[in-house]
C-alpha cells in the first residue's frame, strides 16, 4: 500500500492528542502513512511521547480549520489523503478498509463509524456519533442513527451517502486539489466537511460510509463550534433548499427530521464565488443513489 499523507489539525485538547497519537501508532503501520500535524495558533504545548515520525507546523495567528486543513494537505504528495480530528482515536484495520474503496475510480471520498468513547462529554460510550450524515428537507445536515447502539443493523449497513463528517474522512488528492479543499468561507469549524462532500456529489463521485472502519471520537474537544449557527447559514446560503435525503439512512417518514424555518435566511450569505445566492439556482444532490 502506498503511504497516506493523514493532516491532523490542532487546537487545544492536547491531552486528546496523545491518545490519538497512541491509537495511530498501534494500529497502523509507520510504512503506511505520512504525518502532518498542523498547529492553528493554539495553547503552547509539549509534543506528546510517541514513536512516529511527524511533521509539525504552528501557524503563526490562527487562521481557521478550513485553511488549516487545506495547508496541511499542500504539505503531503501521497495520492490519498486522510484528515483526523486530534481527538478521533482509530482501531484495527481502519486504513486499509478505507483506502481499499478508492480502487474503484467513482470513489471520491470514504468516512467512518464513529462511537463516543468513555469520557466524552457529547454521548454514552458505545453509542454512535457518526453513521453518515443526512439532511432534512431544506437542506439542513444533522446525524442520524447518533446516540444509538453502535452495532444496531441500521447502522452496519455500507452506504453511498451525500456527505460524511471530517473527524475521520479520507478523499483523493487531484480531487481535492480540484475543489481547491475545504471553502474557507466558514468559520472555525462547522459545515466544511459537509460542503466538501457535496461538492464532491456535484463533480459525480461516490461518498461512501463504511461501518467497517471505526473509531472513537471525543466530539468537539477544541471547543470550536461556537459559530456553527453562523456557518449554517452560509452552507444553506451556498447550496438553496436541498431536498431530504433521509430515506438513503433507512428513516420512515415518521421519524424524519423537521425543517426549524425561523432558522433559514438561505438569502443571507455568500455563494460559491463571494455572491448572494438568493438568485443562484438551487443545485439538486441526489436523494436515490
Amino acid at each position: 500500500m502506498i503511504p497516506i499523507d493523514i493532516i491532523i489539525p490542532v487546537y487545544g485538547a492536547l491531552d486528546k492528542l496523545g491518545e490519538t497519537l497512541a491509537h495511530l501508532e498501534e494500529f497502523t503501520s509507520p510504512d503506511d502513512f505520512n504525518l502532518f500535524i498542523i498547529d492553528d495558533a493554539g495553547p503552547e504545548w509539549e509534543p506528546p511521547q510517541t514513536s512516529l515520525k511527524y511533521f509539525y507546523h504552528r501557524n503563526e495567528r490562527n487562521i481557521g480549520f478550513g485553511r488549516t486543513l487545506n495547508f496541511g494537505a499542500q504539505l503531503g504528495s501521497s495520492s490519498l489523503i486522510c484528515f483526523l480530528n486530534s481527538d478521533c482515536l482509530v482501531t484495527q484495520n481502519w486504513l486499509s478498509n478505507m483506502v481499499r474503496w478508492f480502487n474503484d475510480k467513482e470513489v471520491g471520498v470514504v468516512g467512518a463509524r464513529l462511537v463516543f468513547p468513555k469520557g466524552s462529554l457529547h454521548g454514552r460510550p458505545g453509542r454512535i456519533q457518526h453513521a453518515g450524515v443526512a439532511r432534512m428537507n431544506g437542506g439542513i445536515p444533522y446525524h442520524p442513527h447518533m446516540h444509538e447502539a453502535s452495532d444496531l443493523p441500521v447502522v452496519m449497513r455500507t452506504r453511498e451517502v451525500n456527505a460524511v463528517t471530517g473527524a475521520l474522512l479520507m478523499t483523493r488528492r487531484d480531487l481535492f486539489e480540484e475543489l481547491e479543499g475545504f471553502s474557507t468561507i466558514f468559520i472555525q469549524s462547522a459545515f466544511e466537511d459537509v460542503d466538501y462532500c457535496w461538492r464532491v456529489r456535484e463533480k459525480g463521485f461516490k461518498v461512501i460510509y463504511d461501518p467497517e472502519v471505526l473509531a472513537f471520537h471525543y466530539v468537539n474537544s477544541s471547543g470550536a463550534h461556537a459559530m456553527s449557527g453562523r456557518n449554517l447559514r452560509k452552507l444553506l446560503g451556498r447550496w438553496g433548499g436541498l431536498e431530504s435525503d433521509e430515506n438513503l439512512f433507512d428513516i420512515g417518514e415518521d421519524n424524519k427530521r423537521k425543517l426549524p424555518v425561523s432558522r433559514i435566511r438561505a438569502g443571507e450569505d455568500s455563494g460559491r464565488d463571494g455572491t448572494r445566492s438568493r438568485d443562484k439556482p438551487r443545485v439538486r444532490l441526489d436523494k436515490r443513489l
